[in-house]
């Protein structure tokens, strides 16, 4: 398991800040994040989805499908000319495929998630808003698992309390 203070600060807030002027920095999203890592890679735990190989499941700290992906490229970031040039520079010369670059650069990892929530139009629940924690379960659950997933809000909000407190 990575550790949760160094990878909020060294991880999820400089990428969420390199990204500012795209994607309007917020600790809601910092918050977001870091529940959508406990809970899809068990604080980073898992890599890779268990039982599963190939091109197909999930990859990195997030857990992101490679359709997510390439959803996110395809009808979202094509256009958006400025934040795709921020996105594709966290990569470099180095980039590798979908697939690795998921698994092996958390920045890159970190950027995709925060723009795979950034193209919901609801806005994220305020850190002022009574149950913030509750509701961004509730808020991940419903954008990043989907209905049809089996987490439940609750899980969401309770690994994310298990990893920060560990």
């Amino acid at each position: 398991m990575i550790d949760f203070n160094q990878f909020r600060e060294h991880v999820v807030v400089p990428t969420l800040k390199y990204l500012d002027s795209e994607i309007p920095y917020s600790e809601e999203a910092v918050d977001l994040l870091m529940m959508t890592c406990a809970h899809e890679s068990i604080g980073g735990t898992y890599l890779r989805q268990k039982g599963v190989t190939g091109d197909i499941g999930a990859f990195g700290v997030y857990q992101m499908e490679l359709d997510t992906h390439d959803d996110i490229y395809q009808n979202f970031l094509h256009f958006r000319k400025k934040l795709i040039f921020k996105i594709d520079d966290l990569c470099g010369t180095d980039r590798a495929s979908p697939r690795i670059d998921l698994t092996t650069n958390l920045a890159y990892a970190t950027a995709m998630a925060r723009v795979h929530y950034w193209r919901v139009a609801e806005a994220l629940p305020s850190k002022d808003d009574t149950m913030y924690t509750s509701k961004l379960g509730i808020y991940a659950k419903k954008y990043y698992n989907t209905s049809l997933g089996k987490a439940t809000s609750m899980k969401y909000v309770t690994d994310y309390f298990v990893w920060r407190d560990s």
